[in-house]
């Protein structure tokens, strides 16, 4: 199985749309406008005859074509970067901290990384905490909740809105895959989860 995940910098440079378009989307990425450029890479990494190196050197060759230098890679990276440091806690500080207005932060972020700046900032002090809670066994979530969260009740009511559950009742269930994925991750690329990792420039 092969799996190519894209940071804002990849998407800015290999997909031709609106990534606020493309979020939690289920799609025939053949048929997709926004994917089917990728389409190609089916008859190599479907074909069982195809050797693992034979996979790579399609995939590379498939990517090369396709890439493409972005006016906005500058912006793209230090809104990342600013999101990725937490050091945050408002859409102004962060508009701040990347030299930009309010309102090309939006843009950015919504054509780049699929959300608005405020739920991307808001994902992204849940993920610390997460990471902190899963990484650090026998941690109370008091101790693993992120510094900007304002009590205990404000991170309970977003864990729930974007875990479907208390945290409690995530806390009482087992993690063996999820534990191990994180774990591993975290010691070979630096980082527990994808919306943790900084950008990096190629």
């Amino acid at each position: 199985m092969w799996g190519v995940g894209f940071l804002p910098l990849g998407w800015a440079r290999f997909i031709d749309a609106d990534a606020s378009d493309c979020a939690n989307l289920i799609c025939d990425g053949a048929q997709h406008p926004a994917f089917r450029h990728f389409a190609s890479l089916g008859d190599v990494l479907c074909d069982p005859e195809a050797s693992i190196d034979e996979q790579f050197a399609a995939l590379v060759a498939v990517m090369t074509r396709a890439m493409r230098p972005n006016r906005d890679e500058p912006r793209i990276a230090r809104v990342h970067a600013a999101l990725v440091s937490g050091d945050h806690a408002t859409v102004h500080e962060l508009a701040d901290a990347c030299a930009m207005s309010i309102r090309t932060l939006e843009r950015v972020c919504m054509r780049y990384f699929g959300f608005a700046p405020k739920l991307l900032m808001r994902r992204q002090r849940f993920m610390r905490s997460l990471t902190t809670f899963m990484l650090q066994r026998g941690t109370r979530w008091t101790e693993a909740m992120d510094a900007h969260y304002h009590d205990q009740a404000q991170f309970t009511r977003e864990f729930r809105e974007f875990m479907t559950m208390n945290p409690s009742e995530y806390a009482a269930l087992d993690h063996p895959i999820l534990t191990s994925f994180m774990e591993a991750r975290a010691r070979v690329w630096g980082s527990p989860a994808q919306t943790l990792d900084p950008p990096v420039h190629r």
